[in-house]
């Protein structure tokens, strides 16, 4: 207590400066807050950076052009992490604490990153097979990234509430619109691929969100279990 001795006080962990013990009970929900909240920033950053870092090896040691121009990773970064990290950082949260979330977060975010790094080398395959410009090329691919990441998002926002939703629906506002709008399709340097690679794009992402959909199932199972 803030009444305590001075010896009292040096050696305790927290003290009570208002001598009040009903402070202690929003003590508890801040903690929990950063920490809870902490994990779940964790897994989007732990996916992008598992991603990244194939793509890097996989597409360097192979000799491949890197499929994305980095206006448009800044995009993409800006819609899935950037913006949607300030908000969930906020976010109050009053799940109670259980040690382990670093491990909880590789679980999540190693096998996420695998997934969408196997979609974006299918499509570098998938346009071997149906030659495109460097732009549709890049388009394609940055295409794929944007869908798998934002369902990434998704899984990370479960369970919906009022704000977790319009985070979401915000990120894929915002990519619509740079899609479709000229200024920013010039910007961006966006090329539509022809329609035969379109389609298969369309089916590798649809493929890549439904193993990211069941991967994302099974972790959020398992941390009921081990939350519980």
């Amino acid at each position: 207590m803030g009444h305590g001795s001075g010896a009292s006080r040096a050696v305790s962990r927290m003290t009570l400066l208002d001598n009040q013990f009903q402070a202690m009970p929003s003590i508890v929900l801040e903690g929990r807050q950063a920490i809870a909240n902490i994990e779940r920033l964790a897994k989007l950053y732990l996916s992008k950076t598992s991603w990244a870092v194939l793509i890097a090896l996989i597409f360097g040691l192979l000799a491949w052009p890197y499929p994305f121009e980095p206006r448009q990773m800044a995009l993409l970064d800006g819609i899935s992490i950037g913006w949607p990290a300030f908000v969930l950082a906020l976010l109050p949260n009053s799940r109670r604490y259980v040690s382990g979330f670093f491990r909880r977060a590789l679980q999540f975010a190693v096998p996420s990153g695998i997934v969408i790094t196997l979609s974006l080398i299918a499509t570098h395959l998938l346009l071997q097979r149906f030659p495109q410009s460097l732009e549709q090329q890049q388009t394609a691919s940055a295409l794929v990234l944007a869908v798998t990441s934002l369902w990434v998002l998704g899984l990370v926002c479960r369970p919906f509430r009022p704000l977790l939703a319009a985070v979401l629906l915000g990120s894929i506002t915002v990519l619509i619109l740079c899609l479709f709008v000229p200024l920013t399709v010039w910007f961006f340097g966006f090329a539509w691929p022809d329609a035969p690679a379109l389609i298969g794009i369309a089916i590798i992402t649809v493929l890549g969100c439904v193993a990211l959909e069941i991967h994302g199932q099974l972790r959020l199972r398992s941390e009921a279990r081990e939350l519980a």
